[in-house]
C-alpha cells in the first residue's frame, strides 16, 4: 500500500495505490486534487465541484459485488480493468473513462445454470454509460472446454443517469440460439432480437424471436408438488395474488410499459408430461399497452403427439393450443382430438378446457359412431360390446361410471375451491363409481396446511394431518387416526 498527500494553498493533492500479488495480479490506484471550500469545511472536501478523482484498476474481482446482486443472480465471477475520472462532488459528479470485464460468469438458480463465459466493455461519458459489447456465452459453432452449451447474447446500446442512478434505456440484443430455461419446466435456445427503450417507468420491449430445440415438461398429476400448485391456483388466495399481479402491470412500477413481441414456434418443440407427448408448431405475440395486464395472442397447432387415456396411447389427429388474451398469458386452452386403433374401428377422444383447470374428457365415441359404453369396450377388451360375456359387460359399465364419477368430483372440487371454502377436496373414486375416500385440506396463515380425510367401506377411518413449513425446503408433518396410528417427519425438499 502506497499513498502520498500534499497540501499547499487550500489545495490537496493525493495519490495511493494498492497491490496484491498472486495467482491474481490486482492494482488499483487513485490519484486526485480538490480545493476547501470556502470557510475551511474539511467535511465538504470531497464533496467539492473542485475535487476530481481518477481511478485506474487492473484484476479486480467480480466476486466482491455479490452482496450487492438481487437473489436472483448468485456467485458473480470474472475480472474488471477500470480506469475512471470522477469529477465534482455531491451525488451527481461528472464520471467518465471504460471499465472492461473478462472471464466473468453468473449463476442463475431459476434457469438452474450458470451463464459463462461473459465478457464486455463499456465507456462513460455526458452522464451516459455506453455499453459498446456486452456478450453472454459463446457462438454455437465454436468449440469451448466444459459442458456448456454453446449459445450467445449480444448486448449493445445506452444507459443515461440521473446522477449515479439509471434513469432510461436504448438496448439491444441479438440472440445468436441463446439457452434460456425456468428449469424443470421449460428450456430452449431464442434466436432473434429484442430492444429495450424509454425511461425505467416506461419502457417499450419489442423483438421478434424463435424457439429452437424448445421443450416443455408437465409434471405429473401425482406430483405432490403439483396438487400444492393446483390446489393455490384453485383457491381465494391465488385469485387475490392474480389480482395484485395484474393490479401491479396495471398501476404499479411496470403500469406505463408496452411490450410487444413475435414468438415464432417451429415445428420440433415438444411438450411432454401428464401422459402427452405433443409436437407444436405456431406463432404467438405478448403485448401489453400502458396501464394493462400483459396478454398472449395466437395459436399452435399440433405437428404430431400422443396422449394416454385409459392406459392406452391415443394418437393426435387434431390439436389447438389458444392463446385468447386473457389475463394468464401461460393459460392456454387446449383442443385436442386423439384416435386409437382397434380391431377395424377407432376410438376417439376429444380433451378441451383451460390448460390450468385442468383440461377434461368432453368427448368419447369411435368410427363409426358408437356409444360410451361400446367404446370403452373396444378400449378395456379390445372387442365390440356385444361379444362380451356378462361379466366383463359388467367391468365395461363399472368403467363408464368410474369415468363419468371422475369428471364430476372433478368439477365439484373445483367448485368446492373456487367458493374458498377449503383449498383442496380430493375425492376417491371407485370402480363402480361409488367414493372410496374424502379428503379436504385448509391453508392456515402462510406456513400451517391442514387435511382432515374420511375413507369408507369396511374398515373406515378417520385421520388429520397437520404441516408447518418453516421454509421453502424445510418442513414437519404430523398425522393421527382414529385406528391408532400416529407420528412425525422432518421433511427437507430439494430441487435437482
Amino acid at each position: 500500500v502506497f499513498a502520498s498527500a500534499r497540501v499547499a494553498g487550500g489545495a490537496l493533492d493525493f495519490d495511493a495505490s494498492l497491490r496484491e500479488v498472486g495467482e491474481r495480479r490486482v492494482a488499483i490506484a487513485a490519484r486526485g486534487e480538490a480545493r476547501w471550500p470556502a470557510g475551511g469545511d474539511t467535511a465538504r472536501l470531497l464533496r467539492a465541484e473542485t475535487t476530481r478523482v481518477e481511478i485506474e484498476g487492473r484484476g479486480l474481482d467480480v466476486a466482491i459485488a455479490a452482496p450487492l446482486l438481487p437473489r436472483t443472480l448468485r456467485a458473480p465471477g470474472g475480472e474488471l480493468d477500470v480506469d475512471l475520472a470522477i469529477a465534482g462532488g455531491g451525488t451527481a459528479p461528472d464520471v467518465s473513462g471504460r471499465v472492461v470485464l473478462r472471464d466473468g460468469g453468473i449463476d442463475v438458480p431459476l434457469a438452474r445454470r450458470r451463464y459463462a463465459p461473459i465478457e464486455g466493455a463499456f465507456s462513460l461519458a455526458d452522464g451516459v454509460v455506453h455499453v459498446e459489447r456486452l456478450a453472454i456465452g459463446l457462438p454455437k459453432d465454436r468449440d469451448g472446454e466444459g459442458p456448456e452449451r454453446r449459445g450467445l447474447a449480444t448486448i449493445e446500446g445506452d444507459v443515461a443517469l440521473d446522477g449515479l442512478v439509471p434513469s432510461s434505456l436504448d438496448l439491444r440484443a441479438d440472440l445468436d440460439g441463446f439457452r434460456l430455461s425456468s428449469a424443470p419446466i421449460l428450456t430452449t435456445d431464442v434466436r432473434g432480437r429484442l430492444a429495450v427503450h424509454g425511461p425505467l417507468d416506461a419502457l417499450a420491449i419489442e423483438g421478434d424471436v424463435r424457439l429452437e430445440d424448445a421443450s416443455v415438461r408437465l409434471p405429473d398429476e401425482d406430483d405432490r408438488a403439483l396438487r400444492e400448485i393446483q390446489v393455490i391456483a384453485a383457491s381465494s388466495q391465488d385469485t387475490a395474488a392474480s389480482e395484485f399481479a395484474e393490479t401491479r402491470a396495471r398501476d404499479g412500477a411496470y403500469a406505463r410499459s408496452r411490450v410487444d413481441v413475435r414468438i415464432r414456434v417451429p415445428r420440433n418443440t415438444w411438450v411432454r408430461g401428464r401422459g402427452a407427448e405433443v409436437d407444436l408448431q405456431g406463432d404467438v405475440r405478448l403485448a401489453k399497452r400502458p396501464h394493462d395486464a400483459l396478454r398472449a395472442v395466437g395459436e399452435a397447432r399440433v405437428v404430431r403427439g400422443s396422449l394416454d387415456f385409459q392406459r392406452k396411447r391415443f394418437d393426435l389427429r387434431r390439436g389447438v393450443v389458444t392463446f385468447d388474451g386473457g389475463d394468464d398469458p401461460g393459460d392456454p386452452v387446449i383442443d385436442f382430438e386423439g384416435v386409437h386403433r382397434v380391431r377395424d374401428v377407432n376410438v376417439v377422444i376429444e380433451i378441451a378446457g383451460r390448460l390450468s383447470d385442468p383440461p377434461q374428457l368432453v368427448q368419447l365415441g369411435g368410427e363409426p359412431p358408437m356409444s360410451r359404453d361400446e367404446a370403452l369396450a373396444y378400449l378395456v377388451f379390445g372387442r365390440p360390446i356385444d361379444e362380451l360375456a356378462q361379466a366383463e359387460r359388467g367391468q365395461v359399465q363399472s368403467a363408464a361410471l368410474s369415468v363419468a364419477a371422475s369428471l364430476a368430483a372433478g368439477e365439484f372440487g373445483r367448485l368446492i375451491a373456487d367458493a374458498g371454502i377449503v383449498d383442496t377436496l380430493d375425492i376417491e373414486i371407485g370402480e363402480d363409481g361409488s367414493a372410496q375416500a374424502l379428503r379436504v385440506g385448509k391453508y392456515v396463515g402462510d406456513r400451517t396446511f391442514v387435511r382432515y380425510g374420511q375413507t369408507f367401506g369396511d374398515q373406515s377411518e378417520q385421520e388429520l394431518q397437520i404441516e408447518y413449513r418453516f421454509t421453502r425446503h424445510l418442513s414437519v408433518e404430523s398425522q393421527m387416526s382414529t385406528t391408532g396410528e400416529a407420528g412425525a417427519d422432518l421433511i427437507l425438499r430439494a430441487e435437482y
